[in-house]
């Protein structure tokens, strides 16, 4: 079954050819063989985990599981299955949070658009609270026998994503890859067909790579060669809108670069990330740099999870250092403030670490001018840090949180109304140790305070990414292992430095990364 994706405007008018990007053709009979709907569907219900705290999404996709289940049955007619999905989401009460993302298909024969409403349900799955009205875009699907589909899409996530089973393009778009059908075909009358077919094998390999990162958003069990990472750096690279084939950026957000040392640095992804001040925004004219980032923050809450850190919900990779990241911590806890109506919240209760960048971060983001000058605003105050003294237990200094400590002695003289958070540490300097962070959490919760445990350049995301792809799961995992292996090792060599010296290691134990 052949589908021609066109816009509304070229269907209308019954002129115009659509893109290279909007040519697909869908195999016959795919969405009828088990294999392939079974996959869609441990694909879909991948997709849930995304949604553990969000019960109505989890019960929506149990019954869109369900329905494709029985559809494939043959236990429920076309109409039905699109109805159920509807009602579905409008019992769930997840229409509002999808925005514009709707699928309305019209039966004109008897064959049944699967491959649109699967689209449209990842797509809906997957950027579900995301999308807005502004990026959608209403393609129309025509089938050869007569079948109309409409279906709001956006431009946030390709539609590629996840399974076996993915919308092969049109010779066009199969041009450019090796192991396409055509390219296969000419490259046989040059060397022979069985090398070629060894060949693309290969690069097949490659692809269910990409695929599978795709689909599981979690770090590979077993780390990727380079020319794997550089594949995909170059194919994230291509959909950049600055390195489109027949563009010309003229902006001055096209990324252009004068030096081909500096684009090869940074593998053709000069187009950065964010968008109007938002560092998670999707940029959309950098499709493949947006899917990085994305990818990037997931890998490394995979990461998060693999070190111990099983409850973490989500992680941010942002490209800038601990002050700096710290800076927009209380700047952001400073409006949560302001616009709950506590504007007097000034003080930052700072169990002492003898580190720079932690005060540097206080003392700018207290540092604030009025707007208007025609409309001062007298309660604009800044932060001011109170520093909280620690107590000395054994060699180490720890958070002092006895019955009425110095922390809560603070919080006490100034008033929990009057503190925006407490800026505690997990990473510091031996002989500190790290600060007592759930003891101190449930101080600031019995009080009412919070707490931080504290458009930019890509560059370091872009390391990392290529980080955790060179090592994978395991390879992170035996560095993890060689780690601790190694500091008992470390230390009692370091000992015996010391006791030749006459002097001694400090002991401890609450600071495993500083000795």
């Amino acid at each position: 079954m052949q589908r021609h994706r066109q816009s509304p405007e070229q269907g209308r008018s019954g002129e115009g050819s659509s893109s290279d990007d909007d040519d697909d053709v869908c195999e016959p009979g795919a969405m009828h063989n088990p294999d392939v709907v079974s996959d869609l569907v441990n694909v879909m219900l991948k997709r849930m985990e995304s949604f553990a705290g969000d019960v109505n999404m989890q019960r929506w996709g149990l019954r869109a599981v369900s329905c494709i289940l029985l559809h494939e049955h043959g236990k429920s007619p076309d109409a039905a299955f699109q109805v159920r999905l509807q009602e579905a989401a409008k019992g769930e009460g997840l229409l509002h949070q999808c925005n514009s993302v709707l699928c309305a298909v019209s039966d004109e024969s008897d064959n049944n658009p699967m491959v649109d409403i699967l689209l449209c349900l990842r797509l809906v799955m997957e950027n579900v609270g995301k999308i807005h009205a502004t990026n959608s875009d209403l393609l129309v699907s025509r089938y050869d026998d007569g079948t109309v589909a409409s279906i709001i899409s956006t431009d946030i996530i390709p539609n590629s994503l996840g399974g076996k089973w993915r919308v092969r393009h049109t010779s066009k778009e199969e041009a450019s890859t090796m192991h396409s059908a055509v390219n296969k075909k000419l490259a046989g009358d040059l060397v022979d067909m069985a090398y070629i077919r060894q060949g693309s094998e290969s690069l097949r390999a490659r692809e269910k790579q990409l695929t599978s990162l795709l689909s599981h958003r979690k770090l590979p069990e077993h780390g990727w060669d380079d020319l794997s990472i550089q594949g995909v750096l170059h194919e994230f690279a291509q959909m950049d809108s600055n390195n489109f084939a027949h563009n010309v950026g003229a902006g001055e957000r096209e990324a252009r670069v004068a030096s081909s040392l500096v684009a090869n640095r940074c593998f053709h992804l000069a187009h950065g990330v964010g968008r109007s001040g938002d560092i998670c925004a999707i940029q959309p004219k950098a499709a493949g740099s947006s899917l990085m980032v994305q990818l990037t923050n997931l890998l490394v809450k995979d990461m998060l999870h693999i070190a111990g850190l099983k409850n973490a919900k989500c992680a941010i990779v942002l490209p800038v250092a601990t002050g700096m990241a710290m800076l927009f911590a209380l700047l952001t806890l400073q409006l949560q403030a302001r616009s709950a109506g506590h504007a007097a919240k000034r003080y930052v209760l700072w169990p002492r670490i003898d580190q720079k960048s932690c005060f540097k971060a206080m003392v700018t983001a207290g540092r604030r001018r009025n707007v208007s000058l025609l409309q001062p605003d007298h309660s604009n105050v800044g932060l001011e840090p109170v520093v909280v003294e620690n107590v000395l237990v054994g060699d180490e200094l720890r958070t002092d949180l006895e019955v009425m400590s110095a922390l809560e002695a603070k919080i006490v003289e100034l008033g929990a109304e009057n503190i925006l958070c407490v800026l505690s540490t997990t990473s510091c300097f031996a002989p500190r140790g790290y600060d007592r962070v759930e003891e101190i959490a449930q101080m600031c919760r019995r009080h009412d305070i919070g707490m931080s445990p504290r458009r930019a350049s890509n560059a370091p995301l872009l390391d990392l990414f290529i980080t955790m792809l060179h090592l994978g799961s395991d390879g992170y995992k035996a560095l993890l292992a060689e780690r601790k292996a190694l500091v008992p090792y470390f230390k009692a060599k370091l000992t015996e430095v010391a006791d030749s010296c006459g002097e001694r290691l400090l002991h401890t134990p609450h600071n495993d990364v500083r000795i």
